[in-house]
């Protein structure tokens, strides 16, 4: 019986991956391609169609239409007579997307009645535990270790962005060269000019030098950073600043902050250890509410973009 597999997701990175781990064990020759729009009826008769070179072969559907295109009804008659050949079929069957489907429809039910489903979605915003299990386990599988100070600063650089990350770990593990062990010292070296001032936004940030923060702002949008977006970093840091003082106030645990939070709470220590000092409850609750009219004000075009998100760092070093 044939394996069939059905492989999708907005995590494009681990698509991409577990895709080119399927495929690198066949030859060239051992690979029946279809990709986009194709005949199904073709790919039936790949299927069907072994015993005149090799045993061995791997039929690939690479983002078929049919799985974002509505089928008439002889189409899915064609589709359920390729899922029901493959799987009497002595070959590998991959079928991928790289992006989401609309699992909803009968396309897709239909697929995955006869398909092992594996679907790649990129971590939340709140998943930090996860993402930084990422990162060491990526590191591994290049041969090195990270603790978790040189994961966290990794993080910070590359947030969620899975390609990024494994590019930066990558260019660290052939920088240390025969060093079993990536710093986060390596990182902040080793990272591409505009993530290393994305770095040095946050670590500003956290310490609320206001010149610092300024001159990092304006080096990101120089370098054609998106105003909105910094804008957005910038709020996220400072409604993480409110929520950590707020429930430490509450008299909670680093580790009931984690949980609440959905962060790890060795990277809530190293934040609190500088933000404790330099915010307050009342000055971050109006940073938040500056950084909203600094967001009206870009989006109806009353004032430029790196004007308004300057407003917001001295308004709150005002305050």
């Amino acid at each position: 019986m044939a394996e069939i597999e059905f492989v999708f997701g907005e995590e494009i990175f681990e698509v991409s991956r577990y895709v080119e781990n399927k495929i690198t064990p066949y030859a060239a020759g051992e690979r029946d391609i279809f990709e986009g729009q194709f005949d199904i009826n073709s790919a039936i008769q790949s299927t069907a169609s072994h015993g005149l070179f090799s045993e061995k072969k791997i039929v690939i559907l690479k983002n078929p239409w049919f799985l974002k295109k509505a089928m008439s009804d002889n189409e899915l008659q064609s589709l359920d007579t390729f899922m029901t050949e493959a799987k009497k079929s002595p070959f590998h069957v991959l079928i991928y997307n790289f992006g989401a489907v609309d699992q909803r429809k009968k396309t897709i039910t239909r697929v995955k009645k006869h398909a092992k489903t594996i679907v790649f979605s990129p971590f939340k915003d709140w998943e930090q535990d996860k993402i930084l299990h990422w990162i060491m386990t990526y590191a591994k599988k290049n041969g090195k270790k990270m603790d978790q100070k040189a994961a966290l600063a990794l993080e910070e650089i590359g947030g969620s962005d899975l390609r990024q990350l494994a590019s930066e770990i990558q260019k660290c593990a052939v920088y240390v060269g025969e060093r079993p062990t990536i710093s986060a010292e390596d990182i902040q070296s080793l990272c591409a000019p505009q993530s290393a001032s994305i770095f040095d936004l946050n670590q500003s940030m956290k310490k609320n030098k206001t010149t610092d923060i300024l001159k990092n702002i304006h080096h990101l949008i120089k370098q054609g950073e998106d105003a909105i977006k910094l804008l957005g970093l910038i709020s996220a840091n400072y409604r993480l600043y409110l929520q950590l003082l707020l429930l430490k106030s509450e008299g909670k645990s680093l580790d009931e902050c984690g949980k609440r939070l959905g962060k790890n709470s060795f990277f809530l220590k190293t934040i609190m250890s500088e933000i404790q000092s330099v915010y307050t409850i009342p000055k971050l609750k109006q940073a938040l509410i500056q950084a909203a009219d600094a967001d009206m004000l870009i989006k109806t075009g009353k004032m430029k973009p790196e004007l308004a998100v300057s407003r917001v760092i001295l308004k709150e070093s005002e305050s």
